[in-house]
This record gives C-alpha cells, structure tokens and sequence, in this order.
C-alpha cells in the first residue's frame, strides 16, 4: 500500500508527544510510530492519537502550518488553525472570530506552538 502525498502529524495521546512517523494511506487507514528514547520505533496504537493535516501554508519564517497549531496573527493575536470540512479549508479561530485562511494569510507572522504542547496560549491574545 503506497502513502498519499498529503502531509501529516500525529499526536500521541497516550505518551503526549509528536509521533516520528506517520503515513497516511489513499483508504483512509494509517499507521504511526513513536520513537522511544533508546531510538527504537514502536508502532502506535492509533485509537489513541489525533492526526492533524498540513495546510500547505507556511509562516514568514518558512515554517510548515498544520491544524492544532497556533498561530500569531497581526492586529488579532493567536488563532487555532482548524480544518473545516463544511467548506473543505483551514479555519483560523479565536475568542471572537472565525476567518478563512485568505482572511489571515497576509498578516499571519508566525506559528507559535500548538493546541497539545502550548495550551496557555489560547489564554493570551
């Protein structure tokens, strides 16, 4: 079975962390591994794991944005960046608002952190 070419994460709920490795197949199955200390891969049980998808947009520094990510944006604050499915896009949302990514992308600066590993900083705008 060959991988899809979209770009994708996966967050371990079970050992909190990134996976190293993850692919996604054109059936819609996927497989992770996590990568222990001693450098061995174990294979991740993915009922517990949250697969987040690249947007294909990057930040001013060049830095790939993926859903879960929080995102600073000019004259708004942070945003989650979240897939939409009613209009098939990235969604950009805080307290007060719900922008498109074509809303955002010209004052978007930087990526932040994420939803997982950075919690505070839905709290801070």
């Amino acid at each position: 079975m060959e991988a899809n070419r979209f770009r994708s994460r996966a967050w371990s709920t079970k050992y909190n962390l990134f996976l190293a490795e993850v692919e996604i197949y054109s059936d819609g199955s996927f497989t992770a591994d996590y990568r222990r200390e001693d450098g061995a891969l174990v294979s991740q049980n993915m009922d517990e794991c949250i697969v987040e998808q690249s947007t294909g947009l990057a930040d001013a520094k060049g830095v790939e944005i993926f859903e879960g990510d929080v995102v600073y944006v000019a004259g708004i604050g942070n945003m989650v960046v979240e897939y939409d499915q009613s209009v098939a896009g990235m969604r950009f949302k805080d307290d007060d608002q719900d922008l498109d990514y074509q809303e955002v992308i010209e004052d978007l600066e930087r990526v932040i952190g994420n939803i997982h590993q950075n919690p505070e900083l839905l709290e801070a705008s």
